[in-house]
């Protein structure tokens, strides 16, 4: 991912007197000022974890050998800009490092600044330069090999080194050749990242401390106190709009932060739960202890399998292509409402700015186009990551223990949002979970064609893959749009003479193969395009939208008429999608929630009864009207 986006202000300060991270300009322990740290976008800080130290450390040691971070000092990560996970290590007030997961050598690297150089007793991963090569360096030029005076032998090209000059640190940046072809040799040895141009010596000693969290909170205390009073009293103003009170909890962070918020604020609010089929077992059992703990009613909705069930249907999900939301989430948790709020509800929702562009644009109250019987409303929109943690310390709230872990996000263990470091996690921790999922991914690839690096480097994750991945396609990996996200279906509409006109208007002719009028006559989709007329081995529908009719045989035949040819073509349109409707609907209960009239029964599938008045919001809420589209065959000259 390249460019630097920015959803937010940066909030990130440092007071070096209490050796902690403060997001405001003043420190709420020591009453000092504080710094502010100038980090990268979208700023959204977070606190250093158990897991998250082994893992810089571990990767320090391989690079440099020695390790970079105490296990009693301050530490904050920063969300990066990269094509997989990057994040800033921000510690004593200044950016040390950047780790990050490189997708093509499938492993975590370290990218060092002049600062952790400083701080690491380096023993490899060094580069050594004579004094008149460090002018033109601090100057702006790179490390040039007829400079070089030693490098460490285990350097392989492309690897992240640091530039010395005798014992002084000049400069951080990557390896253009091998450390033992740099000596002697001529061209470019180090591409420089980082200038020492201050000719700094000094470390800036880290402040030991046994309650590192607790200090934190308390530096952080009028911050803390600020967010809650506003947070709060957001949430008594939407409460307004429903007596039916909800809050989404996910078992992550921000739900739960969201949670405690409503705690507060509300005399009654219910916890709202979708297990997808695809949760975590820690997710599940932080669940059942946030419950318990704060003696809330748990709602409860199950997916099951329905993943798995609508895989083939569907194909594998991608960022653009989430289909597995929509089944598995959101029409799970619309039967929920439906079921314990007959009116709708009102659901206080973990989301914020900082997490994603369309979330930083998006209201802080709105109502989606998928769940018609819910309004969303997010108390923490303009909250960054640090703030919530800070947050749920001060509350001493039960958080989900995959953080510790180094786990970056917890959702769905197999969701296309995911960066390539979280599969590898899970394939660690969960094996039989991930062999599932990949023996998947390689059998989709073998039946499409596809190398086997659209499976390893997950370029499965995307329609569009981002540039970065571009060479490796040209070397033999297909880009996925070239592929179908779905199997040809047994149902396909074929236009029989185009678009002419006739008497009345414009008609355009198709048939359908493989159609069972049987099955659409049942499932009453066609109501949703107007009123409809059995004549026994044809049905007519008259549009309540605009002047059409459209006509459909027992034997697949279909003739829509309207006054232009452009509104007949939108009517052929519409009709091969509610056909489709009709043969694959997954029975995921979204479009029961936009129906105003109970039209709508969900069992195995949605079946449409005389009570619709064919209005059409429910296909506005329905995955196979926005996913699933009929190919329509052109006539032959």
């Amino acid at each position: 991912m390249k460019g630097k986006p920015i959803f937010g202000k940066n909030h990130l300060h440092w007071c070096f007197s209490c050796g902690v991270p403060v997001l405001s300009g003043v420190c709420g322990r020591c009453g000092g000022k504080t710094k502010k740290v100038d980090i990268t976008p979208p700023y959204d800080a977070r606190p250093v974890f158990r897991g998250d130290i082994t893992r810089i450390n571990e990767c320090c040691k391989e690079q440099f050998g020695d390790k970079l971070l105490s296990d009693n000092e301050a530490v904050v990560l920063s969300r990066a800009p990269y094509i997989d996970r990057m994040d800033e290590i921000v510690a004593c007030g200044e950016v040390l490092a950047s780790i990050r997961f490189n997708p093509f050598k499938m492993k975590w690297e370290i990218v060092p600044r002049i600062g952790g150089a400083l701080r690491m007793d380096l023993k490899k991963g060094y580069v050594e330069v004579d004094e008149d090569a460090v002018e033109p360096i601090l100057a702006g030029g790179s490390v040039l090999a007829v400079g070089v005076i030693h490098a460490h032998p285990e350097i392989k090209k492309g690897d992240e080194v640091v530039v010395l000059c005798g014992d002084e640190v000049v400069a951080c940046g990557n390896a253009r050749m091998d450390g033992t072809e740099m000596v002697g040799s001529k061209g470019m040895a180090v591409k420089v990242r980082w200038r020492n141009k201050s000719g700094r010596k000094d470390v800036l000693e880290p402040v030991e401390m046994d309650d590192v969290r607790e200090r934190m909170v308390e530096a952080n205390s009028h911050v803390i106190e600020s967010i809650e009073k506003e947070a709060i009293s957001f949430i008594k103003n939407v409460s307004k709009m429903s007596e039916s009170l909800t809050v989404s909890y996910s078992g992550g962070k921000d739900s739960l932060a969201v949670l405690i918020l409503c705690l507060k604020a509300l005399d009654r609010v219910d916890m709202l739960f979708t297990d997808t089929g695809l949760e975590f077992p820690e997710t599940i059992e932080n669940v059942e202890a946030v419950a318990e703990k704060y003696g809330i009613k748990i709602l409860k909705s199950v997916a099951e399998d329905s993943f798995w069930k609508n895989l083939e249907r569907f194909g594998p999900p991608s960022v653009e292509y989430r289909w597995c939301c929509k089944v598995c989430k959101l029409g799970p948790i619309s039967k929920l409402i439906a079921e314990n709020y007959p009116d709708g509800c009102v659901s206080f929702i973990g989301q914020r700015r900082y997490e994603s562009e369309t979330r930083a644009r998006s209201k802080r109250v709105w109502k989606t186009q998928w769940i018609g019987n819910q309004v969303g409303a997010s108390p923490i929109q303009n909250w960054c990551a640090l703030h919530v943690w800070l947050y749920i310390f001060a509350n001493n709230a039960p958080y989900n223990r995959l953080y510790e872990l180094g786990f970056e996000r917890i959702g769905c263990w197999l969701c296309p949002s995911s960066s390539l470091s979280d599969f590898l996690e899970v394939a660690s921790r969960y094996p039989e979970m991930w062999n599932r999922w990949h023996s998947y991914l390689k059998e989709y690839a073998k039946a499409n064609g596809l190398d086997e690096k659209w499976v390893e480097l997950g370029i499965w994750r995307w329609l569009n893959p981002p540039p970065e991945f571009a060479e490796m396609m040209k070397k033999g990996v297909e880009t996925p749009s070239q592929v179908s996200r779905t199997p040809p279906s047994s149902i396909t509409l074929s236009l029989v003479s185009g678009v002419r006109p006739c008497v009345g208007g414009v008609s355009a002719e198709g048939r359908f193969s493989n159609f069972d009028m049987n099955l659409v006559r049942e499932s009453g989709q066609l109501r949703t395009l107007g009123k409809v007329v059995d004549g026994g081995n044809f049905v007519v529908v008259y549009s309540k939208t605009s002047p059409s009719t459209i006509h459909i045989y027992n034997n697949g035949v279909v003739i829509a008429r309207a006054e232009s040819e452009e509104r007949t073509k939108n009517v052929l349109e519409l009709v091969e999608k509610v056909v489709r409707r009709a043969y694959e609907c997954t029975g995921c209960g979204l479009c029961k929630s936009h129906c105003k009239v109970g039209a709508i029964e969900v069992m195995e599938r949605a079946v449409i009864n005389e009570r619709c008045e064919g209005c059409g919001a429910c296909l506005r809420g329905c995955p196979i009207m926005m996913y699933d589209v009929l190919p329509i065959t052109e006539p032959s000259e």
